[in-house]
């Protein structure tokens, strides 16, 4: 479940008020291969009134879970594109060519469903195999120059998260990025107008200094200057320490071509890994699908509790706003089929239930099931069973129709639910609720569900223009 406003894309949709001019549209553009795409929902804009985005932090966190998304669903999968097709350049037209060379050939199947060619090849040939197993060889050097790429992007993106995170930050807390006793010479103030310019400039040479310098002493800096002591848990938490892993396997990739070494051992085991879990000295390191989609997740994770310490630290002791955030983030990791990415964010949400209202517990509830409903480790029987057992660690005593129906749902009880659809309609749920939450995902192929809820009229306007 989640709380309005709803988020779509890379924006949060706000009050369902609608222009009297501008009717909602998206209009798609294509042609000479470009694509546009133009968007105009006719509601209220995301950040407050007075209020630049680049200053939000639910604009930012909005953007870098979107961004995560992508990074999960469809950056890994490139990558691993690459791969795959190195792989089919390599297979049967090099094999059969090969064959018509030798003079000894053997196949010899292996462990783990590997098979093993064996090809002797006469030497007056041997200049002919090698150019030509030079020029596929560079498919696998692209394909892991893709991987590469990729995990160096990652990096990057949370170095450009949290920049922005930092100019934030110093808008509440500017002299921890400045020294009001450093020296201003006139070369300082050239081309600066007024005093507040000088200070704008020497907070954002701080924070680039601060993005240059080494992502644990970045973090240390963060946690001591802006007061997140509360982050101390966090730097115990299994993202943290393979965030902190694949910084370093960046840093081999950038400085040391991909070569395990000393450095990046040292720098491993101080942030909790075993010396037994990492690659020798001399190995190296490995860029799979796999390693992509891990490595974004976890980074993902330490700037999303970066920001919200922050955001809790900035709004005091009402935590609502950042909370009903997780909330909304819980359920779009959900709408991605990212199940165990949307149970870490319901954790950490649940770290401190201070402040948090009767209801919004219970939402977080819900999706915590749905976590387990929609697990894809587990059968059809065994998430059942599972979401079950996540139902009966809360309390559900003062629920309301809408819990009605999004627990029966969550039970996989369809016996009787458009009689409890047609109940929660009337306790306020929506069409757009209906159509469009997790938690009624297998009810929405049920006959008769979405009837319940009536779509609203578009009232078509005699001025109606299309989104600038």
């Amino acid at each position: 479940m989640k709380a309005a406003p709803v988020r779509g894309g890379f924006f949060v949709l706000g009050e369902e008020i609608l222009s009297d001019t501008v009717l909602p549209r998206v209009i798609i553009v294509e042609g000479n291969d470009q694509i546009s795409l133009k968007v105009n929902f006719g509601r209220a804009p995301l950040f407050k009134e007075g209020c630049q985005a680049e200053y939000d932090l639910e604009v930012l966190i909005n953007e870098w879970t979107s961004q995560t998304v992508t990074n999960l669903n469809v950056t890994p999968k490139l990558a691993g594109l690459g791969r795959a097709v190195s792989l089919s350049a390599m297979s049967d037209d090099i094999i059969d060519f090969l064959r018509g060379l030798t003079q000894t050939y053997e196949r010899k199947e292996e462990v783990d469903g590997l098979i093993r060619h064996s090809f002797v090849i006469p030497e007056d040939d041997l200049a002919l195999v090698a150019k030509m197993l030079d020029a596929n060889h560079s498919f696998f050097r692209a394909s892991k120059a893709l991987g590469r790429a990729s995990l160096s992007s990652t990096i990057a993106e949370f170095d450009y998260f949290i920049s922005r995170l930092l100019k934030i930050a110093s808008v509440q807390f500017r002299d921890k990025f400045i020294n009001l006793g450093d020296t201003v010479t006139l070369s300082d103030l050239n081309g600066l107008n007024n005093f507040d310019e000088l200070l704008n400039s020497r907070v954002q040479k701080k924070i680039e200094s601060l993005i240059s310098d080494s992502h644990y002493n970045l973090i240390e800096w963060i946690c001591e200057k802006l007061g997140l002591s509360s982050f101390d848990a966090v730097k115990k938490s299994i993202y943290f320490k393979k965030f902190m892993e694949a910084c370093q396997r960046r840093h081999l990739i950038m400085h040391n071509g991909g070569i395990v070494n000393e450095r990046y051992l040292r720098k491993c085991t101080e942030a909790g890994w075993k010396i037994d879990d990492l690659p020798p000295v001399g190995d190296e390191v490995e860029i799979s699908e796999k390693y992509l989609r891990s490595a974004a997740a976890h980074t993902y994770m330490v700037g999303f509790c970066f920001l919200h310490l922050l955001w809790n630290k900035i709004d005091g002791a009402d935590h609502r706003k950042s909370k009903l955030n997780m909330l909304q983030t819980s359920h779009e990791f959900l709408e991605g089929n990212l199940t165990k990415l949307a149970e870490r964010v319901v954790d950490f949400a649940e770290e401190s239930k201070a402040n948090m209202s009767f209801d919004l517990q219970m939402k977080f509830g819900v999706n915590r099931a749905l976590c387990s409903l929609y697990d894809p480790r587990l059968d059809k029987e065994e998430q059942t069973k599972a979401a079950k057992g996540v139902l009966e660690k809360y309390d559900w005593s003062a629920k309301s129709p809408v819990f009605d129906l999004a627990l029966a749902c969550v039970r996989r009880d369809f016996s009787d639910i458009v009689g409890l659809a047609k109940l929660a309609n009337e306790s306020g749920l929506g069409y757009a609720e209906a159509a469009t939450w997790v938690v009624f995902k297998e009810a929405r192929k049920i006959d008769g569900f979405l009837e319940v809820f009536p779509k609203q009229p578009i009232q078509l306007e005699k001025h109606d223009v299309e989104p600038g």
